[in-house]
């Protein structure tokens, strides 16, 4: 597996820095590295979605899903039967003011 250059110039980094301020650590790593070389990369392991995960996705489809139409259908009604002011009359423009007492 290869890194792109510039993750490679950061862990050439973070390597000076750590045989700098921790020889003793540096070396352990070495010694890892090489009883660990011809183990080859790891291996991944495939788990099986569990139970509650998935009785969690049924419930969301049987239940999300006729909310949402229900919801959908109620806005229609809604929208659909109330009889709204498509051209509201502009206000009346005032002539005369009423003051009291005159």
């Amino acid at each position: 597996m290869s890194l792109p250059a510039s993750q490679r110039r950061a862990l050439d980094v973070i390597e000076g820095e750590l045989r700098a301020s921790a020889p003793h650590l540096a070396s352990m790593f070495g010694i890892f590295t090489r009883l660990t070389n011809a183990d080859g990369p790891a291996m991944t392991e495939r788990l099986r979605p569990s139970r509650l995960r998935a009785v969690v996705i049924r419930l969301r489809a049987f239940v999300l899903i006729p909310v949402a139409v229900a919801m959908v259908v109620a806005g229609v009604v809604v929208g659909g039967t109330g009889r709204g002011v498509s051209n509201p009359s502009p206000p009346q423009r005032v002539t005369q003011l009423a003051v009291p007492g005159k």
